[in-house]
């Protein structure tokens, strides 16, 4: 229900789609980044 009424959140809450590290793990910096993405979609939204 998410990926149709909040697309946007959703895919910044897909952890599966971000670039590994080759090991297959996410880097902190990734996080950090989609997190600061998140913040400012629901500021915008919630405003």
């Amino acid at each position: 229900m998410l990926s149709y009424n909040e697309p946007t959140i959703y895919r910044l809450l897909q952890i599966d789609d971000v670039a590994s590290d080759g090991r297959g793990e996410v880097s902190a910096e990734e996080l950090e980044r989609r997190l600061a993405r998140l913040e400012q979609v629901l500021l915008r939204r919630n405003g």
